[in-house]
Parts: structure tokens; C-alpha cells; sequence
């Protein structure tokens, strides 16, 4: 019994056989070539106190307040309140004080999200001082919160774990 290929059946493999020879067409991003550094953070009551826990793409382990986040000139920082249940009632502001060089800006909110996004300037230097930045939020009772953590430049781009 001879089988016979059909039409559709050969569309189906050719695409195939094209979308797997593409693949392996495209180059790996150079190591310095930007990336996108997310900042996931939720409220943490402890002892009547409201505190930000919070990890980034480099970090897994959960760090209370004190998060030092390291980022490469040119990358974008996305801030990701965690989940609805992260007691967060609404992010008013990400930025700092007093402009540095890493951060010379607020961070804008992402239309139609929770999130924040900032880029790190091509000029920043490298390696760089941390810089404190402020995140201030409502929790659900209406009350206004400010959390201080870092960004940082090292002097190579760091891997994720």
C-alpha cells in the first residue's frame, strides 16, 4: 500500500522545516547589548511595621528595604509590584530626590499597568557609586509608605543565577 502525501501536509512540514532553520540563524545579543532588569517587590508587615520585599532578575533570595539591583548603562529597569495580594494599594512615585547618574529621572509608569519603567542612561559610568532611590506607595488602608533600595553599576554585567 503506497501512502501519498497531501497538500496540507507538506505546507505543514516545509513551514516546519523553515521555522527551525530560522532559528538557527539568528545570533546571541553581544554580552553588553541591553537588557531588561525587573524589580519585583510586595509589602511585608512586620512588628506593626510596613517593609518592601523585593527581588531582581540577578537576585532570587528575597531582601527586605535594603535591595541593591545592578544594571549596565543603557538597560531598562521594569518595576513589577509582584501580584494583586501584594498589599499595594497604588505606586505613586519611583524616582529620587536628587538626580544622580544613574538615576537623572522618575521612572514613568507603563500605561495600563502597575509597573514603572526607567533607562539607565548610555553616559552613566562604569563602575558607579550606588544610588538610593525612593518608592512611594498606598497600602490598602490608604496609607503613604517610602521605601529607599539601590541601583548600582559594577564593572562587568552580572549573570543570573
Amino acid at each position: 500500500m503506497r501512502k501519498n502525501l497531501t497538500l496540507p501536509t507538506l505546507i505543514v512540514l516545509l513551514i516546519a522545516l523553515l521555522a527551525a532553520g530560522a532559528c538557527s540563524l539568528v545570533a546571541p545579543p553581544p554580552e553588553d547589548a541591553p537588557i531588561t532588569v525587573k524589580i519585583h517587590f510586595k509589602v511585608e508587615k512586620k512588628n506593626g511595621n510596613t517593609h518592601l520585599k523585593m527581588y531582581d532578575t540577578f537576585k532570587r533570595k528575597r531582601v527586605v528595604d535594603t535591595l541593591e539591583t545592578l544594571v549596565m548603562p543603557g538597560d531598562t529597569v521594569i518595576w513589577e509590584p509582584t501580584n494583586f495580594f501584594s498589599r499595594i494599594k497604588v505606586v505613586e512615585k519611583i524616582g529620587s530626590e536628587e538626580k544622580g547618574k544613574i538615576i537623572n529621572m522618575d521612572a514613568e509608569q507603563i500605561p495600563g499597568t502597575r509597573n514603572f519603567r526607567l533607562i539607565i542612561p548610555e553616559n552613566a559610568p562604569i563602575p558607579s557609586e550606588r544610588e538610593k532611590y525612593d518608592i512611594e506607595f498606598k497600602d490598602r488602608q490608604g496609607r503613604t509608605w517610602k521605601i529607599d533600595p539601590y541601583l548600582r553599576i559594577p564593572r562587568e554585567r552580572p549573570t543570573t543565577q
